[in-house]
């Protein structure tokens, strides 16, 4: 990937808005409805990843991610799905505390270790 820091909160909302966008239409009363925030939270966030051009809003104000935002969360989300996986094997944690510090962790990642880890394991599982 290009030379890009995401936050575990614009990962978070990339990860809602592209599982809203497969049961249908995400607005941000969805969104914010979905992930247990305020509206208003919901929209500067919205805001700052349309200012990243992670997503848009379409004719109708709904929320889509941009094919940049859907390539970008699908990288992280691969890798963390691997750091989630060795976490639960190696730690035998719960596979939902795995996963979410396993966002965090990609999130904090350089870019360079990220893309050795892409490079070593997860593009050789798909």
């Amino acid at each position: 990937m290009d030379n890009v820091k995401i936050t575990y909160s614009q990962l978070k909302y990339l990860h809602y808005i592209n599982t809203l966008s497969q049961k249908g239409e995400v607005s941000i009363t969805e969104l914010s409805n979905y992930m247990g925030v305020s509206k208003v939270s919901a929209c500067r966030a919205v805001d700052k990843l349309i200012l990243k051009n992670y997503a848009k809003k379409d004719e109708k104000r709904k929320i889509i991610l941009t094919e940049y935002g859907y390539d970008l969360y699908k990288y992280f989300k691969q890798c963390a799905d691997y750091i989630a996986e060795r976490l639960v094997e190696s730690l035998k944690c719960s596979s939902g505390l795995a996963k979410v510090d396993s966002f965090n962790i990609v999130c904090a990642m350089s870019k360079n270790n990220l893309e050795k880890l892409y490079e070593m394991f997860v593009k050789k599982e798909e």
